[in-house]
């Protein structure tokens, strides 16, 4: 059963795929910032295939830093929390995070096909990491990189400054409005929607077919 948050919380997947116009129902998201322990569909996803494989690259990128005069964070030990001024608390968990004389980066590894929200979840981490609690990251600039099978995407600092930084902001004060925000209710965006019918009786598919 669904419960109301103490406080307004936000993943920086929600958040992205809202950026990238990945997903159009702004009450599904605004609905996970306020809301806890909703009902779940049954999904289709290969969580199994992909954890191997987003394993197999995270194990790379770690490979080819050097250890020698980078500090890196791996996984849980750069777990960030950030408040923004609307009262919404985020928290992630960059693949990896890395501090050297050379710059700092934060690395994310996608195991299947590119899609726009996987630079901006990148850059949300390159936002709020120097914003954050950890006394380790706060004040620092970081560059990212998006590390697919085959190939890389760099991002480089500025890219967050700007249009992004207003973006981002409209967005996060957009889901801490206390009222539901619309209801787009179809079959494909039903589809990549993990709140069951229990919680939201409009939705239209049965299973969720993408939770990453």
């Amino acid at each position: 059963m669904a419960v109301r948050r103490q406080q307004p919380y936000l993943y920086p997947t929600w958040l992205a795929k809202a950026m990238a116009g990945e997903v159009n129902c702004d009450w599904a998201t605004w609905y996970r910032v306020h809301f806890r322990d909703w009902t779940r569909p049954p999904s289709d996803f290969d969580e199994a295939k992909y954890t191997m494989e987003h394993t197999r690259l995270s194990r790379d990128m770690r490979a080819k830093r050097d250890l020698a005069s980078e500090k890196l964070f791996v996984e849980r030990q750069g777990s960030f929390w950030y408040t923004h001024p609307s009262g919404i608390r985020i928290s992630g968990t960059p693949d990896l995070v890395s501090l050297g004389p050379g710059g700092n980066c934060i690395y994310e590894a996608k195991a299947f096909a590119p899609r726009a929200w996987h630079q901006l979840q990148t850059m949300i981490y390159m936002y709020c990491l120097p914003r954050s609690e950890s006394r380790a990251f706060f004040g620092k600039t970081f560059s990212g990189q998006v590390q697919y099978s085959d190939h890389t995407v760099e991002i480089e600092p500025g890219q967050i400054d700007g249009s992004f930084e207003e973006q981002f902001n409209s967005w996060l004060d957009t889901f801490a409005r206390a009222e539901p925000l619309e209801k787009f209710p179809s079959q494909q965006e039903c589809g990549y929607c993990n709140i069951g019918k229990a919680d939201c009786p409009e939705r239209l598919a049965v299973v969720t077919v993408d939770e990453n």
